[in-house]
């Protein structure tokens, strides 16, 4: 069966299709006493053609032809054949307008090509007849697009008929002999998911179980279909969503590795059937860490016109929000903390190692990495300089609608974890400024507001966030800070891992007002607070948290 692909790029060079390696069968529907049922013979028998790549990063690419039949695989740069299956059969009508199923499937060359047995003779059918392939669907006007598909290896696309493959074509007879030959153009649109882990350290941690596509409008359901295609809309069980397991046994038993930085067909292509049209998709890339058990989404968006006969390689970079472990400062300190020291920092709950260095209370030590002492006497000017002010963090913790999140991923020593903070983007606030507060005040010495102001204390300024999930469509509006912990480690010496997951200090550039030295203005926050404080917990000389930036 020969048919022709649009292909279509959506951002990168990509190869299409691979060689199949199943071996030629015969595949009996009304098998008797294992004789062949006799009939007329419609039979595909065309030389495997390669597909050459598009460089366009377009939506709509150019047309190349393709061979291609049920069974679909690619290799990177490489050519396409695609194969049948012993289970296919195809429908043809007769002379008389009535559509006739095929009793036996026999494969030739691995699947490369195959001949179909239809009851009756020669003489009750046409030159020209139409023919039809509507996957598993036991009709010849109806076709399936499923909802769920699960692929148990990678780059491997067999029972595409289950998923909702599907063709036309014309068959034509040789004159007097009992074979006709045919040709079929497939009507469905499919999909090549196409994943990559640019962080090498946490790619080799983590794996793609499950991908999930949801259109604005139906891209499953049953189909009523005709010579000209799949109808515009499903006749019933119309979906908005398909998802695709991608999950098996072996080495894929925690789903498809995630281990290249460049797209690798080999490692984890998947792929999936959807209607043609015109769709804004949103696409959930579901990842799993089995060292923590934390599985959570990253989420990537498209828009574009997916036609019928068209395979579209999609590419998407599986970047986390993560926490570097070289984050991680006292206060204003000139080096991070576990500068020298970085291959005993703790990176789970509870584990400890020893810092490298001790410093005294009220002496400013010399270690670039201690915090520094007078947090009174002005701004940050090292480390933390370009934090979020005290004006900033308030417009964040007041105006910010922060959102709680439990389920949402992030890595941090190379492995995933999961909880954390959804804040409004600043060009999302209304009125932000780092010069004045929400109530109209400059709360910042770095902004040059008043050192003596007592506005912030043990109980400062704080908000309970929302513990309802944000909505995917609204995330592009908000940025995620992660539950990032903290290390306490009070003058140096051992240092203690705590609280990643659950709550967080995120460092701001202000010093404190006037209490003791070594506090100053961070944001804190949990599952049910987020605050701009300077409680006595989070003393400067023992608290080591990230440093961030206004997004």
């Amino acid at each position: 069966m020969k048919f022709s692909f649009k292909i279509s790029l959506l951002a990168a060079t990509l190869g299409l299709f691979a060689a199949c390696t199943s071996d030629d069968i015969v595949s009996q529907t009304n098998k008797k006493e294992g004789k062949v049922p006799v009939g007329v013979t419609f039979t595909i028998d065309e030389p495997k053609v390669n597909v050459n790549e598009s460089a366009s990063a377009k939506v709509t690419g150019g047309e190349q032809n393709a061979e291609t039949r049920t069974s679909i695989k690619h290799t990177l740069n490489g050519g396409a054949d695609a194969s049948w299956e012993s289970d296919d059969f195809i429908w043809v009508k007769d002379k008389n307008g009535t559509w006739q199923k095929s009793i036996a499937t026999t494969l030739k060359n691995n699947g490369a090509s195959a001949s179909f047995t239809l009851p009756g003779s020669v003489s009750d059918y046409t030159s020209g007849c139409e023919v039809r392939y509507t996957g598993n669907s036991n009709q010849p006007d109806q076709v399936n697009i499923s909802q769920t598909r699960t692929q148990t290896s990678p780059n491997e696309f067999s029972k595409a008929g289950t998923m909702g493959d599907c063709g036309v074509g014309y068959a034509t007879n040789a004159g007097g002999t009992n074979t006709f030959s045919f040709k079929l153009v497939h009507k469905a649109a499919y999909l090549c998911f196409l994943p990559r882990e640019l962080d090498i350290a946490l790619g080799a941690n983590i794996y793609l179980t499950r991908v999930v596509i949801t259109s604005d409008d139906a891209i499953a359901g049953n189909y009523s279909f005709s010579s000209a295609g799949l109808a515009s809309a499903p006749t019933s069980g119309a979906s908005n969503v398909v998802t695709m397991t991608t999950k098996g046994t072996g080495a894929y038993a925690n789903g498809f590795p995630l281990t290249n930085s460049t797209t690798s067909l080999p490692t984890n292509g998947a792929y999936t059937i959807i209607a043609p049209g015109t769709h804004n998709l949103t696409i959930q890339y579901y990842l799993y860490d089995p060292t923590t058990a934390v599985e959570g989404f990253i989420v990537k968006r498209i828009q574009g016109t997916f036609t019928a006969n068209t395979v579209t390689p999609i590419t998407a970079n599986c970047n986390v929000t993560t926490v570097p472990l070289d984050s991680y400062y006292y206060w204003d300190a000139k080096q991070y903390a576990w500068h020298g020291n970085e291959s005993i920092q703790p990176t789970t709950n509870g584990a400890s190692a020893n810092i490298g260095f001790t410093f005294q209370y009220g002496t400013q030590s010399t270690d670039p990495r201690a915090p520094r002492e007078d947090t009174y006497s002005g701004p940050a000017e090292n480390s933390c300089k370009d934090c979020p002010n005290a004006n900033e963090i308030l417009w964040y913790v007041q105006r910010g609608d922060p959102h709680w999140d439990d389920n949402e991923i992030f890595a941090f020593g190379n492995h995933l974890h999961k909880g954390g903070m959804w804040l409004l983007k600043k060009d999302q606030i209304s009125g932000f400024s780092s010069t004045v507060a929400p109530d109209g005040k400059n709360r910042s010495y770095h902004a040059d507001g008043n050192t003596s102001d007592n506005f912030i204390g043990s109980d400062g300024p704080s908000e309970t966030p929302s513990t309802t999930a944000l909505a995917i469509a609204d995330r592009e509006k908000y940025f995620f800070l992660p539950a990032a912990g903290t290390y306490s480690c009070f003058y140096g010496g051992n240092a203690t891992l705590q609280d990643l997951g659950e709550n967080a200090v995120w460092w701001g550039c202000d010093g404190g007002y006037r209490l003791a030295p070594h506090r100053t203005y961070q944001m804190f926050f949990d599952k049910t607070q987020i605050t701009l404080n300077q409680v006595g917990y989070i003393p400067t000389y023992g608290t080591i948290a990230p440093i961030w930036k206004v997004q």
